[in-house]
């Protein structure tokens, strides 16, 4: 089982501390330059305010902006994880940057049927970019998997995000590398930053490592070839009881779900621009 890593302060949040004006103290003078009890001319003032100044803009070069940011129009589809509390906190976690976002999640699904279109009967959530949410009461009903040439196409995104890869656990080495590939290759065409985020840990009874480590080899390599790739894995460890050794559920699970959330939201955000 992998270790959660230590959490580390969010990209955003360090611009952040920098984004509104700052009230900047004069640093005091040498003593032979003013002595006690005199007070700055207006000319030291502006020197000392100037180079405090500049001091403060030499620190916040070191702080990379967000990736994402009010400019952007993001996608984000995905499987199951997506449709659950994963996907519905990374869609927040997307539009509290400012951008466009619109997020698809059909359960079940792997990259091949965001080409078919072909139907999930096990949950469907969707939310466009005006905020117009679809998600059948009963999630058993069939829904059909948008197509992701036409997602792309009409909504035009510059950064997608894909969390795919979950439902590929039993495919073949040739299956999990030409239906990434194919779906990579669509995405980079398009003219969009791609990153392609890794399915989450599991119960081990479920989701052995020896399975979850073959299917990382070829998605990983193939997903890099075209973008950035986002492991989760070191992000997510399943609760040892309750839910199905899979989906993140009940009150453990769910508050995992929402830190798996974070972090990636946090890694995308850190990522070179």
């Amino acid at each position: 089982m992998s270790q959660i890593p230590p959490r580390l302060t969010p990209i955003a949040q360090l611009w952040s501390r920098f984004s509104a004006p700052q009230q900047i103290a004069a640093p005091p003078m040498p003593a032979a330059a003013a002595p006690a009890g005199a007070e700055l001319t207006r000319p030291d003032r502006l020197f000392a305010s100037a180079t405090s100044a500049t001091a403060a803009q030499t620190e916040l070069s070191f702080v990379p902006r967000p990736l994402i940011g009010p400019e952007d129009r993001v996608l984000h589809i995905g499987d199951s994880h997506t449709v659950g509390i994963y996907g519905q906190e990374m869609d927040k976690h997307l539009r509290s940057t400012g951008a466009k976002v619109e997020t698809y999640g059909s359960a079940g699904s792997s990259p091949s049927w965001w080409k078919t279109g072909q139907s999930t009967r096990s949950g469907f959530f969707s939310r466009d970019a005006d905020g117009t949410t679809v998600q059948p009461k009963n999630w058993r009903d069939p829904h059909p998997t948008p197509k992701f040439k036409d997602l792309l196409g009409r909504f035009q995104p510059n950064v997608i995000m894909i969390s795919l890869g979950a439902n590929l656990i039993n495919a073949s080495s040739e299956t999990i590398e030409n239906q990434v590939r194919e779906m990579a290759q669509a995405a980079k065409a398009s003219g969009a930053r791609l990153i392609w985020v890794g399915p989450p840990d599991g119960r081990e009874s479920k989701k052995p490592t020896s399975k979850q480590n073959q299917l990382y080899e070829h998605l990983e390599r193939v997903a890099r070839e075209y973008g950035d790739f986002i492991d989760s894995r070191p992000l997510t460890e399943y609760p040892a009881s309750g839910g199905d050794g899979v989906h993140y559920w009940g009150p453990e699970g769910s508050r995992r779900a929402r830190q798996w959330s974070q972090d990636v939201f946090d890694q995308v955000q850190a990522l070179p621009r």
